[in-house]
C-alpha cells in the first residue's frame, strides 16, 4: 500500500474508532445508569479506574514495542523482528501471570476497596477476578497488538476493536435491561470474553504477518533491556497521566460514597472526551516537531511551534467554551435533572481547566520532539502525587466539588510548568508564547462566549436541537471574529485557496 495512503487511512480509521465509541457511549451510558443504579455504576467506574492503574505493569514496554517494530522493519530485519516479539511475549505473559495474582489477592479485599458493606453487592469477588484476568489476556497480547501498529496497520487494530467494542457494548445492554443478569460481574464477563477474541485476532494476524514466528530460542535478555531502557522514558508520564485521571473515582468511593461517584465521572468524561478529539489532532505534531528540530534552527523551530499551536488552539478552545455553557443542559437531556445539578460545578471547573490545557497542549509533544521531557515527566508525576494527597481532604469537605476542584488545579499547574519548559527550551517566554498564540483569539472566544450568554437567556437549550442551535450560534460567532480579527491577510488567502482546491 502507498504509505502515503496508508497514513491517511490509519488517521481516518482512528477518528472513525473515536467517533464509534462517542456514539456507543451516548447511547448506553444512560441505559447502564438506570439498569445498574448509581452505586453499581459506581463500582464499574472503578474497577475501571483499577484497570488504568495496574496497566502501568507493563512498564512503558507497549509503546518502545511500536517504535522498534517498526525500525527493524525499515531496515529489514526480520530476525530482529522475530526476537522482538518473542521477547516480549515471554515476559508480558509473565506479568500477565503476576497481574492475576494480584487481582486474586485484591478480590479478598474488594469491599473495603469499593467502600460497600461485606455482601451488599453479589459477585464483587467475581467481577475483580474477572477483570483482573481481561488485564491478564491484554499484557499476554500486547506485543501483538504493538507488532502491527509498528507495522503502520492501525487501520486494521481500529477496525477490530471497533467490532469488538460493539459486540461487547450489546453484552453490556443484556446486563443492564435484564433483571436476571449477573449485573457488574457480568460486565466483567463481557469485558473479559471480549478482550479474549481482540488479542486473540491480534495474536494470529502478527503471527500472520510473515515478520514473526514461533521462536521460544529466540528470546534474549540484551534486547529486553533495551526496549525496556526506552520504555521507561515515558513510564512516568504514563503514571502521572493515570494518577491524574483515574484517582478521583476512588478518592470520591472512599471519601464521599460509591453512589457519588457517577455525579463526577459523567461530566469528568464531556469534558475528557473533548481533550482527547483534539489528542487526535495532535497526534502528527510529533514527527513534524521532530523533523523541524533536527534542522537546528531554534528560531523555525520556535516558529513552527508558535504557528501550530494557535492551530490547535483554535478548535480546543472553542470546545472548552461550548462545554462550560452547554455540558449542564445537556447532562439535563441526556441523563436528567439530578445529574445536571449535581454536575454543574463539575462542569464548569473542569471547561476552565480544560481552556488552561488547550492553550498549552502543544508543550508537552514539543519537549518529547525535544527529547527534553524528562524534567517535566517528573514534574507532572510530583503534581499528580500532591493532587491525589490533597483531594482526600478536599472531598471529604466539600464532596464530588472539591475533588473536581484539585483534578483542575493539577491540570492546570502541569499546563503551566510544561509551558515554561517548553518556552525556555526554545529561547522564548510563556508571555511571548501567549502573545503570539492564544491572546489572538481571545476577542472571538469572549464573543462567542457573550453570544451563548445571551441566547441560553434569551432561549434555554432544552432539546438536542436547541443544543444544536446554541452551538451553532457560538460557532458561527467564534468563527466569524476569528476571521476578522484573529487572521492575518496571508492567513485568509492560504485558507480560500485551500478550500478552493478542495471544492
Amino acid at each position: 500500500m502507498n504509505p502515503k495512503r496508508r497514513v491517511f487511512l490509519n488517521s481516518l480509521s482512528g477518528m472513525a474508532l473515536f467517533g464509534g465509541y462517542l456514539v456507543i457511549a451516548f447511547v448506553l451510558s444512560p441505559i447502564l445508569i438506570r439498569g445498574l443504579g448509581n452505586r453499581d455504576y459506581g463500582i464499574w467506574e472503578i474497577s475501571l479506574s483499577l484497570l488504568s492503574y495496574f496497566r502501568i505493569l507493563d512498564l512503558g514496554l507497549g509503546p518502545a514495542l511500536v517504535r522498534f517494530v517498526a525500525a527493524a522493519q525499515g531496515a529489514g530485519d526480520r530476525t530482529r523482528m522475530t526476537a522482538i516479539h518473542q521477547s516480549s511475549v515471554a515476559v508480558l505473559g509473565l506479568v500477565g501471570v503476576v497481574n492475576l495474582a494480584l487481582f486474586a489477592i485484591l478480590s479478598r479485599f474488594a469491599e473495603p476497596v469499593f467502600n460497600v458493606a461485606p455482601g451488599d453487592v453479589a459477585g464483587l469477588p467475581t467481577l475483580v477476578l474477572l477483570a483482573g484476568a481481561s488485564l491478564s489476556v491484554q499484557f499476554a497480547g500486547i506485543p501483538s497488538l504493538a507488532f502491527l501498529q509498528g507495522l503502520q496497520r492501525h487501520y486494521q487494530v481500529n477496525a477490530i476493536r471497533l467490532t469488538v467494542y460493539v459486540i461487547q457494548s450489546a453484552g453490556y445492554y443484556w446486563v443492564a435491561t435484564d433483571p436476571d443478569s449477573p449485573g457488574v460481574a457480568g460486565l466483567a464477563l463481557f469485558l473479559f470474553a471480549g478482550n479474549v477474541v481482540e488479542y486473540g485476532i491480534y495474536t494470529v494476524l502478527a503471527f500472520r504477518s510473515g515478520y514473526t514466528r514461533l521462536a521460544p530460542w529466540s528470546i534474549s535478555g540484551p534486547l529486553l533491556r533495551e526496549l525496556y531502557g526506552f520504555g521507561f522514558r515515558s513510564l512516568t508520564l504514563m503514571v502521572a497521566d493515570r494518577l491524574r485521571k483515574w484517582s478521583m473515582p476512588i478518592v470520591i468511593a472512599q471519601m464521599v460514597g460509591v453512589g457519588h461517584v457517577v455525579f463526577f465521572t459523567q461530566p469528568a468524561k464531556l469534558v475528557d472526551y473533548a481533550f482527547t478529539l483534539t489528542a487526535y489532532l495532535r497526534q502528527p505534531l510529533m514527527p513534524y516537531f521532530s523533523a523541524v528540530s533536527g534542522q537546528r534552527d531554534r528560531t523555525a523551530t520556535r516558529q513552527a511551534w508558535f504557528s501550530m499551536s494557535r492551530a490547535m488552539q483554535f478548535p480546543a478552545l472553542w470546545l472548552a467554551l461550548a462545554i462550560f455553557f452547554l455540558g449542564t443542559p445537556f447532562l439535563h437531556r441526556w441523563l436528567g435533572e439530578e445529574y445536571a445539578r449535581e454536575g454543574y460545578l463539575i462542569i464548569r471547573i473542569l471547561s476552565v481547566s480544560l481552556m488552561i490545557e488547550a492553550v498549552a497542549a502543544t508543550a508537552g509533544t514539543m519537549l518529547v520532539s525535544l527529547g527534553r521531557h524528562g524534567p517535566a515527566a517528573k514534574a507532572s508525576l510530583l503534581l499528580a502525587v500532591v493532587g491525589v494527597a490533597g483531594a482526600v481532604p478536599l472531598a471529604g469537605m466539600y464532596g464530588i466539588a472539591g475533588a473536581a476542584l484539585v483534578l483542575a488545579v493539577v491540570n492546570g499547574v502541569t499546563a503551566v510548568v510544561f509551558l515554561g519548559m517548553a518556552s525556555r527550551e526554545l529561547d522564548t517566554t510563556p508571555l511571548a508564547f501567549l502573545r503570539g498564540t492564544a491572546a489572538r483569539l481571545a476577542a472571538p472566544l469572549a464573543c462567542a462566549g457573550v453570544a451563548s450568554a445571551l441566547a441560553a437567556r434569551t432561549f434555554p437549550p432544552v432539546g438536542y436541537g436547541d443544543l444544536v442551535i446554541h452551538a451553532g450560534i457560538g460557532a458561527i460567532i467564534y468563527v466569524a471574529v476569528a476571521w476578522r480579527l484573529s487572521f492575518s491577510t496571508q492567513e485568509r488567502g492560504r485558507l480560500m485557496a485551500a478550500l478552493q482546491r478542495r471544492s
